[in-house]
């Protein structure tokens, strides 16, 4: 539009042509604004959509002015021309600062909503390494006990002993590296339970914490690391928050679910802690008053661990003291040479029904017909 009052100038000089050339000039400039009009078309803007509109109100207004010295009204049409088609600019104009603000705000939006998961995902990963520290931290405690045992007693200590500690060292050394390199897959696969855990019984051990275990003959499903480490977090707060108590670590298969428990005889909770102990960073009052170190994520991260494994870790307040938590993992489901043990077994006791009560096993069934027959 700044070139409008230009070619005002050039209409009103050509009035002064004579009339045959006046009206030629004139559909020229007309020509151009309609030109103009097919490119602005063209071009395909939705922010321009008004101004072919415009362009072609400005071609009949200059060929309006070509009748002015013969149609005396025709100066006012075309002056009212020119104002349709400065109100139609306004608008216009409006139109595409309204499209643009639009534009400019979902940009905004769109990066604030951006930079607000960069700073989620930012938290994300620093929580992950608060974590990832805390249990670095506890193997480390652990490792540096027992090889301080075989330091202190090397001339003296048991043969048994002493490969019991240096196993729990290696499981110790294993699970750090675990943790030290996340990227380290971890697989679900069967484990016996006892063997799992005892490297890290043995290790808290050595930091004074005195253990019983019930573990013989339960088998889980999950990674050997992260069991471990769910472990150590409840002995590990046991020992911290129950100083002095004994501690009782059993489990137990109950259907398609291994029942691991961490039993010690310490203060205990109150309610309202027996509903918050496994939010992040939560501590309660008495140890927070008692000046006990602690960050308040060991329980939180044993509760994701147990969930990671398809499990779930809860808390219970005993009827004599103390603390006692639970936590559910997936039973290893039973190998096909251990059901053919079990179905021997039971045939040679004369249960043979029970080959045809377990159609998952039709391979085994059809071998032990054979030893049927």
């Amino acid at each position: 539009m700044a070139l409008t009052p230009v070619v005002d100038a050039l209409l009103v000089a050509g009035m002064t042509m004579p009339a045959p050339a006046q009206m030629v000039f004139s559909a020229l400039i007309a020509a151009g604004w309609l030109l103009a009009a097919i490119t602005v078309l063209k071009l395909d803007r939705p922010q321009l959509k008004w101004l072919p509109a415009v362009l072609v109100i400005l071609a009949v207004e200059a060929v309006v002015r070509a009748f002015g010295g013969m149609w005396p009204a025709s100066l006012l049409i075309a002056i009212g021309l020119k104002a349709l088609a400065g109100s139609f600019a306004l608008v216009g104009a409006g139109m595409a600062a309204r499209v643009a603000l639009v534009s400019t705000t979902n940009g905004m939006t769109s990066m604030l909503q951006d930079l607000s998961a960069m700073q989620d995902e930012d938290s994300r990963r620093r929580a992950e390494d608060s974590e990832r520290l805390h249990e670095v931290r506890s193997v480390l405690a652990g490792l540096h006990a027992a090889t301080g045992s075989l330091r202190k007693y090397e001339d003296s200590i048991d043969p048994d002993v002493r490969r019991r500690l240096e196993d729990a060292i290696g499981a110790e050394l294993e699970r750090l590296n675990q943790l030290i390199d996340p990227r380290t897959p971890k697989v679900a696969i069967e484990l016996d339970l006892q063997a799992v855990v005892m490297p890290v019984v043995a290790a808290e051990r050595e930091q004074g914490l005195v253990i019983t275990t019930d573990l013989a003959n339960v088998s889980v499903q999950g990674s050997a690391a992260q069991i471990a480490t769910l472990v150590s977090d409840l002995l590990v707060n046991a020992r911290v928050h129950a100083p002095g108590s004994p501690v009782r670590l059993t489990a137990r298969v109950d259907d398609e679910v291994v029942t691991l428990s961490v039993r010690d005889w310490g203060p205990g909770l109150s309610s309202i802690e027996a509903t918050r102990v496994f939010e992040r960073s939560f501590r309660g009052s008495r140890p927070i008053a008692a000046g006990v170190p602690g960050s308040g994520l060991g329980l939180h991260n044993a509760r994701r661990l147990a969930r990671h494994l398809q499990g779930d870790l809860q808390v219970q307040a005993p009827a004599d003291g103390g603390c006692c938590f639970v936590a559910t993992l997936p039973v290893s489901p039973r190998r096909d040479d251990q059901v053919l043990e079990a179905l021997e077994a039971d045939l040679a006791t004369g249960g043979s029904h029970v080959v045809r009560q377990s159609p998952r096993h039709d391979v085994r069934n059809h071998q032990l017909d054979g030893l049927v027959r």
